[in-house]
């Protein structure tokens, strides 16, 4: 019980001091439980580093398209797998009809 404040003063700092360990805790589970926004940032990480890569590769309005692409599948997923469901089966399709 040596570490148990002996003015309000000390009470002060150590409840201070106490609620910022908290604040941090909380705020490190807090991320550590963003599964989802994690994983959006990685993915936003690989889009700009694969961007810098193309940029020095291809013209910059290429490498800017490739970057637009890029994000329009990481925030609508389901219309781009939609679309390439829909390509296989017209060129199945297709290669049915020829044969």
């Amino acid at each position: 019980m040596n570490d148990f404040p002996k003015t309000a003063e000390q009470a002060r700092i150590d409840r201070d001091a106490t609620r910022e360990e908290i604040t941090e805790t909380l705020n490190a589970l807090a991320y550590k439980l963003n599964v989802k926004g994690r994983a959006s940032e990685a993915v936003g990480d690989s889009i700009d580093r694969a961007s810098t890569k193309i940029a020095g590769k291809v013209s910059p309005s290429a490498a800017e398209r490739f970057r637009h692409s890029a994000y329009a599948v990481r925030n609508h997923p389901l219309r781009v797998i939609a679309v390439l469901v829909a390509l296989v089966v017209a060129i199945r399709l297709s290669l049915r009809l020829r044969s």
